[in-house]
């Protein structure tokens, strides 16, 4: 048996790197890419009355569904390549996590900002790139990623 113990991912970085990957990412990126290159004839119809639901007044052409698909995909491409990167351990996907997170909370309070209606939505919208950002700048884990970034750059 080998006496050097694998050093074990913490439960955390499997968490968030699994949610990045599935949850965030390859869902949601087969669902946008789905409606977009194979979309029912009323999906303008369906999108534009949950729209309205939410958000009383507000009305978007096709040509704004489909850019709104085309983001949703770069959003989940983003999720995908930050999960699978944080699953390997490579320090340049913990630094893409939390600019992104940063990105995505600074969005959310600038909506909020200018449309002060949507407050309860965006406080939603800030927790998990919150909890992202708490968890990605712990010491620990900071440090956890570093020596992954040493033994590579040792191995060179």
């Amino acid at each position: 048996m080998d006496s050097i113990k694998k050093e074990q991912k913490p439960l955390g970085l499997v968490v968030f790197a699994a949610a990045n990957l599935v949850v965030f990412g390859v869902l949601p990126l087969t669902t946008a890419a789905m409606l977009l290159f194979n979309h029912p004839p009323s999906l303008e119809q369906d999108f534009s009355q949950e729209l309205k639901l939410h958000f009383p007044g507000m009305s978007l052409k096709p040509s704004q569904i489909t850019a709104i698909l085309i983001a949703q995909i770069g959003v989940a491409a983003v999720f995908c390549i930050s999960g699978l990167g944080l699953m390997l351990r490579k320090e340049w996907a913990r630094r893409v996590t939390l600019g992104f997170s940063f990105f995505v909370v600074l969005i959310a309070f600038l909506a909020a900002l200018f449309n002060r209606a949507i407050i309860n939505k965006v406080i939603i919208q800030i927790i998990y790139p919150g909890a992202l950002i708490l968890y990605f700048t712990n010491p620990k884990i900071t440090q956890y990623f570093c020596q992954s970034s040493l033994k590579e750059q040792e191995k060179t």
